[in-house]
């Protein structure tokens, strides 16, 4: 059972490898996929669904500071480790993400315990009161930005949400184009404008002191835990309020802690099925669709955790180095003409001609966010504001 268990965290290892590193390719999509082909084992096929969706979390930060093309819970990464990238530091960027993921892991892990007793009040507590946490954390960012333009772009955003997620206007399945626009296609047309041209990078990790490496994988486990709770909230609202919380605004230490959110969130995933019977995650529903989350499968599972973060961890930093040592050797601009097409041409797969016209709308959004300096997970609110109204 040992081997066949192995077998089967390696092929979602690999997987996990694929759908990181491939712009466009969610691991939910994946996962939907692999349900379907193995499911006369549904345990092993949970295993190779977690052990991709953990993978996932360390890898897809690589096409995200590197080409600007992030996955949706990796968009607040996409600032500052372009600016560590165009220092010639963005291999120290990608560093300080892969000790942000380990880092969370110990702590969420150690944090069990008291999960266990609270998780089911603090469940309820949140799915009663759902629209005034929700209205509470948008507001406290209003008030802590005091800018105009920052509410101009929440509901430019969160009008596009309602259009596409509740009015149903460009059709189903409008997740995937709508925030490859806004994150993704917004930092390519930006760059390509910019004409940017990137440096010979240097492949060291630079002088980081232990305290602030705890302190931003300690943001990064609450964010985490946020995303993992409530619905809507993502990884960049959940980072920026942790981070007012504990007084933190280190760019690097951000990234420490952007770093450990995802992987905090499929801990969560498996954790919060086994306590409350519920999950806020695609990945975690496709589980528990699948299997029964007894004591025996959560054990397995923690301990297929730990051993995915330690392989995929040195992956991470083993393909970065390669990528990182010739990136000034490719040309930027054609990367980002050619990313740009792809995704064009996944979207226009995916989701047709309405779908990529939602992902130019999107996009220009998203490109009036950063022309004007507005914080990015303001665009978030294209999730945020339906839910609230949904719920409302």
């Amino acid at each position: 059972m040992f081997f066949t268990i192995f077998y089967f965290v390696l092929i979602g290892f690999f997987l996990g490898i694929f759908t990181g590193l491939v712009p466009g390719i969610h691991p939910n999509a994946v996962a939907l996929l692999v349900s379907s082909m193995f499911i006369e084992n549904p345990f092993l096929t949970s295993v190779l669904i977690l052990s991709m969706a953990v993978t996932h979390t360390f890898l897809d930060f690589i096409p995200s500071m590197v080409m600007g093309v992030p996955d949706p819970d990796t968009a607040l990464s996409v600032l500052p480790g372009h600016r560590l990238l165009l220092e010639g530091a963005g291999y120290e960027a990608l560093y300080l993400t892969v000790i942000g993921g380990i880092v969370s892991m110990i702590i969420i892990i150690l944090l069990l315990p008291p999960l266990a007793f609270s998780l089911g009040s603090v469940f309820w507590i949140i799915e009663k009161n759902i629209q005034w946490i929700l209205i509470a954390i948008v507001t406290f960012m209003f008030l802590k930005d005091r800018n105009v333009r920052s509410i101009l772009i929440f509901l430019a955003s969160g009008i596009i949400g309602l259009m596409t997620i509740n009015g149903n206007v460009f059709g189903n399945n409008v997740l995937f184009p709508m925030l490859t626009g806004m994150f993704g296609v917004s930092s390519i047309v930006y760059s390509l404008f910019k004409n940017v041209k990137i440096p010979a990078q240097s492949i060291s990790t630079g002088i980081f002191e232990g305290k602030k490496l705890l302190f931003g994988g300690l943001v990064g486990t609450l964010s985490g835990i946020l995303v993992g709770l409530l619905p809507g909230v993502g990884a960049a609202q959940a980072t920026f309020l942790s981070q007012q919380v504990l007084r933190s605004k280190s760019e690097r230490g951000f990234l420490v802690a952007i770093g450990g959110v995802n992987t905090t969130v499929a801990i969560m995933s498996i954790v919060s099925l086994f306590l409350v019977g519920k999950t806020r995650t695609g990945v975690g529903k496709i589980i528990s669709e699948i299997t029964e989350m007894n004591m025996t499968n959560m054990l397995i599972m923690l301990a297929v955790i730990i051993f995915v973060v330690g392989i995929a961890s040195v992956s991470t930093l083993y393909l970065g180095r390669i990528i990182y040592r010739n990136i000034d050797k490719i040309s930027y601009r054609k990367m980002n003409f050619f990313t740009l097409i792809v995704l064009s041409a996944l979207v226009l797969y995916l989701n047709g001609g309405y779908g990529l016209l939602l992902m130019v709308v999107s996009g220009f959004i998203g490109l009036t966010t950063i022309l004007l300096g507005v914080r990015r997970s303001y665009l978030m609110g294209c999730l945020i504001l339906p839910t609230i109204l949904f719920f409302l």
